[in-house]
C-alpha cells in the first residue's frame, strides 16, 4: 500500500505544502496543485529533485532550517544509468527553478564509463527536451537547440592544448550564448565563477555515487 510523506515550507511565503503518495506505478503531487501521474522515471527525477529542495531548506524533513540557496552540496547514490540520468535532469529542473535567467555551466569529471554522458541525457531532457544526446568524443561540441536556450555539450578528452583548442572553437562565444555542460572538465584552464561541479565515482559495476557543489 501506498505511504504518504508530508512535507511543510521552512520559508514563509513560499506557499508551498505538498504531500507524496508513492506506489509502485504512480506518483501524485496534491494539496496546492492538481492531482498529476507521474511514470517511473518521472517518479525518480521528483524524488532527487525533493532531496535538492530538502538540502536547501525549502522543504522540511527531519532537517534543519538553512538560510539563502547559495550554495548546493548534495551526495546521490545511482544504481543504474536511469538513476544517473534522472539526477541530471533533476539539477536541471533545480537549476531553472532558482536561476530561471542566468546561463548555466556545469563541469563533469568522472573515469571512463562513468555515466557523464548519462547524466548529460537528463540534464538535456530538462532544457532541451526531445535532443538526441551523444557525447561528442570527436566534434568536441554539440548543440542542442529544443528549449528557450541552446545547450551546447562538450567533451574535452581529445583537445591536446585545452587553452589553444578551446579557442580555436569559439569557446567563449559558447559560453555567452547558451548554457555549457563539459565532459572530462578537468581538461579546462580555468573555471568560470558559479559554475556547478558533478563529479562522478564508480562504485561497482553499475552503482555511482554523484556529488554536486557549487
Amino acid at each position: 500500500m501506498a505511504r504518504p510523506i508530508g512535507f511543510e515550507p521552512t520559508t514563509p511565503g513560499i506557499g508551498i505544502r505538498c504531500s507524496i503518495q508513492l506506489s509502485y506505478e504512480r506518483l501524485f503531487l496534491c494539496k496546492y496543485t492538481t492531482f498529476a501521474p507521474f511514470c517511473k522515471h518521472h517518479r525518480n527525477i521528483f524524488i532527487i529533485y525533493l532531496k535538492f529542495l530538502r538540502m536547501y531548506g525549502i522543504l522540511k524533513c527531519k532537517l534543519s532550517i538553512t538560510k539563502g540557496v547559495s550554495a548546493l552540496n548534495n551526495i546521490i547514490e545511482s544504481l543504474s544509468a536511469s538513476d544517473t540520468e534522472a539526477a541530471g535532469a533533476a539539477l536541471a529542473t533545480h537549476l531553472s527553478s532558482i536561476a530561471p535567467n542566468e546561463l548555466f555551466f556545469v563541469c563533469l569529471t568522472g573515469d571512463l564509463g562513468a555515466g557523464k554522458t548519462a547524466f548529460v541525457r537528463g540534464f538535456a531532457s530538462v532544457l532541451s527536451p526531445g535532443s538526441r544526446v551523444k557525447s561528442p568524443t570527436y566534434t568536441v561540441v554539440n548543440e542542442y537547440r529544443k528549449g528557450p536556450t541552446p545547450l551546447f555539450h562538450f567533451d574535452l578528452y581529445r583537445l591536446e592544448d585545452s587553452e589553444d583548442g578551446l579557442d580555436s572553437i569559439g569557446f567563449e562565444h559558447y559560453t555567452q550564448s547558451g548554457h555549457c555542460i563539459l565532459e572530462w572538465s578537468e581538461f579546462l584552464p580555468s573555471r568560470p565563477e558559479g559554475a556547478v561541479e558533478v563529479r562522478i565515482t564508480k562504485r561497482g559495476e553499475s552503482s555511482r555515487l554523484i556529488e554536486i557543489n557549487y
